[in-house]
């Protein structure tokens, strides 16, 4: 890559430090500290290391697919860790929340995403496209790295009430995601941090907008 994205968060305010582990699973894959700032240059914007997502989402097999992933890139976004992978081995917990919507398909992927992006896109470091190109990874600045619990209970109820399908394997500071590329990806240069208040105004935008795409569909069926 030639062009760098640069994130423009004050370190001072904000740590958005994360893990970086060279495989999903592996005695040998051991944990560094990265600014959140390279997994985006290095993984989530990189086409060459999009050569590799493209080959995953060449996999239907699911099996396949989890043994393809377990020798991946990964990263564990929400906290830093050394000499392990376990809640004891945290050393910082940092200023991003991570959620993961699991969607079905690529096609229901492209009719969340504008939907995830409206209410959240203010507050996302990244909302991309996960390595199955089935579902959407959103890492969220917020303020205070105490309130993480709290923030993502408010981030999963609102998009749970737009019908929007959470797993809720973040809820672990410590779990793992396998590193994505998209293309087409959001990567927001000026976050703002999350402090638990979702614009009650957009909420009422995409209520309206979902409400004319489902009366949409019933009129065709």
């Amino acid at each position: 890559m030639t062009d760098r994205l640069k994130i423009n968060v004050d370190p001072t305010e904000f740590d958005i430090r994360v893990s970086y582990l060279p495989h999903l699973l592996g005695a040998d894959s051991n944990p560094t500290t990265r600014s959140y700032e390279d997994i985006v240059n290095d993984f989530l914007m990189n086409s060459i290391y999009g050569t590799v997502v493209a080959e995953a989402r060449k996999i239907k097999d699911k099996a396949a697919l989890q043994e393809f992933k377990n020798h991946r890139p990964s990263v564990i976004a929400q906290s830093v860790v050394k000499g392990g992978v376990d809640k004891k081995d945290i050393i910082l917990i940092n200023n991003i929340v991570k959620v993961d919507v699991d969607l079905e398909s690529a096609p229901l992927v492209e009719v969340v995403f504008p939907v995830v992006k409206m209410l959240f896109g203010k507050f996302a470091l990244a909302i991309y496209r996960s390595i199955s190109g089935r579902g959407l990874q959103i890492d969220i600045l917020i303020d205070d790295p105490a309130k993480k619990d709290a923030y993502y209970d408010k981030i999963t109820a609102t998009l749970k009430s737009h019908h929007i399908p959470v797993d809720d394997c973040f809820k672990s500071v410590v779990q793992k995601s396998v590193l994505s590329f998209d293309s087409n990806g959001f990567f927001n240069t000026d976050p703002v941090a999350f402090t638990g208040t979702v614009d009650a105004e957009i909420e009422k935008q995409v209520r309206e907008l979902t409400g004319r795409k489902q009366k949409s569909n019933r009129q065709k069926d």
